[in-house]
């Protein structure tokens, strides 16, 4: 039987490991004409934090080239979440199957494997 400390990891990793959402609107359903999106990983908090926020705008002989905006993992040249003038974009995050093990049988030059 759980103690209350256990239920409670139990209770806070369900919140903080699973499945994410986000949604849009068309512009045609918004009082602006705008579209709408929204996104919420479902990310835990971190110390340090595992994301920052930026806005970068690049410029070259006086003219603005782009311009990017959004939540960054330190080091990534782009936002994971975020946009520009012309477009945003957002990801979901959910656990997963990330690796296959194949038993594999190697006859001469052949590679075999099981299904």
């Amino acid at each position: 039987m759980k103690n209350q400390e256990e239920d409670d990891e139990d209770e806070l990793n369900h919140h903080t490991m699973g499945a994410s959402n986000n949604w849009a609107i068309h512009g045609n359903h918004t009082k602006n004409g705008k579209p709408i999106i929204a996104n919420d990983p479902h990310l835990g908090n971190a110390v340090p934090s595992n994301w920052h926020v930026s806005h970068l705008k690049i410029s070259g002989k006086g003219q603005l080239i782009q311009e990017l905006w959004g939540s960054y993992f330190p080091g990534a040249p782009i936002p994971i979440i975020g946009g520009n003038p012309n477009l945003t974009y957002s990801m979901t995050v959910m656990t997963s199957d990330t690796s296959d093990i194949y038993e594999e049988k190697i006859e001469g030059e052949n590679y075999l494997f099981k299904d």
